[in-house]
């Protein structure tokens, strides 16, 4: 009786976890279902599984161009951070002195 009392709190933890992840969880996975449909509003079952509405996207000139952007903004600042990390880890690494202890 005593370690089902002692589980009781990690028992609650654990539930209210995985209510979290289906709760985050379940509507991306019905909307990546209805994305396959055929038809332009939200119903079930699913008839007819196309890929049209991905066509679609794929042939939308601007928004190619703003994706590109995006992929060009996170590999400079990827490349940034980066130098920028390193090169405070090595400044970090060779303080001596008053500062030293400290970092």
């Amino acid at each position: 009786m005593r370690t089902m009392l002692a589980d009781a709190p990690r028992t609650a933890l654990t539930m209210a976890y995985w209510g979290f992840v289906l709760y985050l969880f379940l509507p991306l996975t019905l909307m990546m279902a209805m994305s396959f449909k055929n038809a332009a509003f939200i119903a079930f079952p699913i008839g007819d599984w196309t890929f049209d509405w991905y066509l679609k996207v794929m042939q939308d000139k601007p928004f190619l161009e703003a994706c590109a952007y995006s992929v060009l903004v996170a590999g400079l600042t990827t490349l940034a951070a980066t130098i920028i990390g390193v090169w405070i880890a090595m400044l970090i690494a060779t303080t001596e002195g008053r500062w030293g202890a400290v970092l």
